[in-house]
């Protein structure tokens, strides 16, 4: 090929790169605009961003310096947004517009990284489609989570862990940074894929790659050092309020004991890899078990295909990552927006291992094409089915039920009223309400009962005897709080359900997720 073939090929590469970086960005608000979905979490968060921007504080109630959020970028890109917009869904459109962005450079990083390892055809299908393009990735992009942005700093420092003249180590640091500004245990992600470049670095690079990271890791703390001492000064820890709510309930504990035997548990046991490919909360019920199996072989199998000898090394690092994703996600509760970048990562896995070596017979090739096809075909189909679950949960549930709760205790309560619920999002944010919420999100009060070892609602409600209940049905009877004295305390005083309307609904996916939060009763203090 001359100069200028060479040259005139490379920009039709790019002006395709550019196609996909547009395409995913566009499909991204468009899924937006058609779902209307708003997970609960944004609110939780966008409390703050409001409170900031309106000068009362980067908290959840002003006055208490509670740490409430998760996300840096994400609680302070909305309160951008507030400023420019003045109302919560100016906002919310403000941080999808920026999510949209972030995944259009996260579709060109991964079309890069396509080109430079010369990625089949297939592969790049793969890659591109089941990774990028699936219904939990573009959801949780832009319903108000911070999915995008981290999605893009993974493939960020994915692409130059793995550059073939080496790992530049000012890009490396620019990349950890924006991991930790956009969660702050993305420190595993980051982890995980550095770990992985070292463990199949050809011998003769691994030196300079190591230290390529560990320049990459310093001047990335170095980067992030500013958010940490500020929050560290502002709130008095440098670790958000959420993490210590959620590590009460973690369902396993850290020992060697459990981290050893993790990946055989995820062979044999119900795990949080299991979700990568599925549907959100597919384990509530409503989907079909041959699908949710399909589901858990290709989460489990992407763990594990790095034992393969034949894999390209860049699907051996992203399956020994996905293994290392299992690995923290079973010591968690692996809530649904922690997996779509697991999920990037175990696509690229099977993008490899989809991929037959060019001495493959005719026989090899044809599966591998008819098991790339079926698996980005049912990626698609899900996101189509995913969309339509995410768009009736938004009109029933978020708006019908959790909003309109809100909205009438804000009617109904004094100012200084206090509300114990574990729904904190939308109630907390249309009430405006002090909120005792479970496990104590926004309430280091609450997380400090759950401590001494007692997780009942009972305990909670005891100790604060706060003035209002928002409970389900389904809790009232898990928690057998009709049974306990507190309840004696306490009257039903309002109601609102969307039973009716999901009864009426003949074809519903994930049927059983909606009707989890189909009912609300709100009970006052005698």
């Amino acid at each position: 090929m001359t100069p200028t073939n060479a040259l005139t090929a490379g920009k039709s590469h790019r002006w395709v790169g550019l196609l996909w970086a547009g395409a995913l960005a566009a499909i991204a608000l468009i899924y937006a605009a058609w779902t209307g979905h708003i997970w609960e979490d944004f609110f939780i968060t966008f409390r703050a961003s409001r409170n900031l921007a309106e000068g009362f504080g980067l908290v959840f109630t002003p006055g208490e310096r509670v740490h409430s959020f998760t996300s840096p970028l994400g609680v302070l890109i909305p309160a951008w947004g507030q400023l420019i917009a003045h109302n919560e869904i100016g906002a919310l459109w403000f941080l999808r517009a920026v999510s949209a962005l972030a995944l259009g450079g996260a579709a060109w990083s991964l079309w890069l990284f396509c080109q430079e390892h010369a990625l089949s055809a297939m592969a790049q299908a793969i890659a591109l489609m089941v990774g990028l393009v699936n219904v939990k990735l573009l959801d949780f992009a832009t319903n108000g989570m911070e999915t995008g942005l981290l999605v893009f700093c993974v493939l960020f420092v994915w692409r130059e862990l793995l550059r073939p003249p080496g790992s530049r180590p000012a890009l490396l640091a620019v990349g950890y940074a924006g991991l930790m500004w956009t969660r702050p245990d993305a420190f595993i992600l980051a982890g995980a894929m550095s770990a992985g470049t070292l463990l199949f670095a050809p011998a003769g690079q691994r030196h300079d790659r190591w230290r390529a990271i560990w320049q990459g890791i310093l001047f990335g703390a170095a980067l992030y050092a500013p958010w940490f001492s500020w929050a560290w000064w502002y709130y008095g820890s440098p670790i958000p309020q959420t993490v210590f709510a959620k590590t009460v309930l973690a369902p396993t504990g850290m020992s060697f004991l459990q981290l050893a035997m993790s990946p055989l548990r995820l062979l044999v046991d119900s795990t949080g890899i299991d979700g990568l490919f599925a549907p959100t909360y597919f384990f509530v019920g409503g989907w079909p078990r041959d699908m949710l199996a399909v589901c858990r072989l290709l989460a489990r199998g992407a763990a594990f295909l790095w034992l393969l000898p034949w894999l390209p090394r860049w699907a051996k690092v992203a399956s020994f990552s996905t293994l290392c994703g299992g690995i923290y996600l079973h010591q968690i509760y692996p809530y649904p927006w922690y997996l779509p970048p697991w999920a990037l990562l175990a696509s690229i896995a099977w993008a490899g291992a989809l991929a037959p070596p060019l001495a493959s017979s005719r026989s090899a090739i044809s599966a591998c094409r008819i098991a790339a096809g079926l698996m980005i075909g049912a990626s698609l189909c899900l996101l189509f089915v995913g969309a339509w679950q995410n768009r009736t949960q938004q009109r029933l549930i978020e708006d019908g039920v959790r909003r309109e709760v809100g909205l009438w205790l804000k009617a109904q309560a004094s100012a200084h009223d206090t509300v114990f619920l574990e729904s904190l999002g939308y109630i907390g944010y249309f009430s405006g309400l002090k909120m005792l919420d479970f496990p104590g999100l926004s309430a280091p009060e609450v997380t400090r009962v759950l401590a001494n070892g007692d997780h009942s609602y009972a305990s909670v409600i005891a100790a604060f005897r706060p003035t209002w209940l928002v409970l389900r049905p389904q809790e009232i009877a898990q928690e057998h709080l009709v049974e306990s004295p507190v309840w004696r305390q306490y009257r039903p005083v309002y109601r609102r359900s969307a039973q009716s309307q999901i009864d009426a609904i003949g074809w519903l996916p994930g049927r059983a997720w909606l009707e989890s939060d189909a009912d609300f009763i709100v009970l006052r203090r005698l």
